[in-house]
């Protein structure tokens, strides 16, 4: 697949590949494989496998994965390969992984996204969505997919699909 696709977009699991594919087909109107972009769901630790092939055939790549609390971490584990990655990294370390980062960059339309991921009580907190979410990874990234209602993304999302978040 990484030598076949125009471009590759290697995330960490299902939900990372449902929101990137989602976000991407809200910001262009086609999901990524319409313009020959293959999101692929790897396991984190195969990232350096996949980042050792495309250097072999000189292809760029895009990786989105958590920062799981050290930005600094992340970039150094990836130092050696990039001239081939772009490498999408959510910048607050608080937010460790996707689901906290896809909470917070909505919270301020939290009912309308609770009403989407979530179909039980009404009344459940922030910090119990969270939980919801972090245990229940591909339901809760299947229903945004499947929802007829468009979230927000952060940033590092949006910049593996192409979007310049810079303000």
């Amino acid at each position: 697949r990484v030598l076949l696709a125009n471009k590759i977009i290697l995330v960490e699991g299902p939900a990372d590949e449902l929101i990137v594919q989602r976000a991407y087909r809200d910001t262009y109107g086609k999901l990524p494989i319409d313009d020959g972009i293959d999101v692929m769901s790897v396991n984190g630790t195969a990232f350096k496998s996949y980042c050792e092939l495309a250097k072999l055939i000189d292809k760029q790549i895009v990786i989105v994965t958590d920062n799981d609390g050290s930005l600094q971490k992340v970039h150094e584990r990836y130092e050696k390969y990039n001239d081939i990655i772009s490498l999408c990294v959510e910048d607050d370390e608080n937010l460790n992984t996707l689901e906290p980062s896809v909470l917070n960059v909505n919270k301020d339309n939290f009912d309308v996204f609770k009403s989407i991921i979530y179909k039980g009580n009404k009344d459940l907190s922030y910090d119990a969505l969270c939980e919801f979410m972090l245990n229940n990874k591909a339901e809760w990234a299947m229903r945004v997919f499947q929802s007829e209602e468009k979230i927000l993304y952060p940033k590092y999302i949006m910049k593996a699909i192409g979007v310049n978040t810079d303000e």
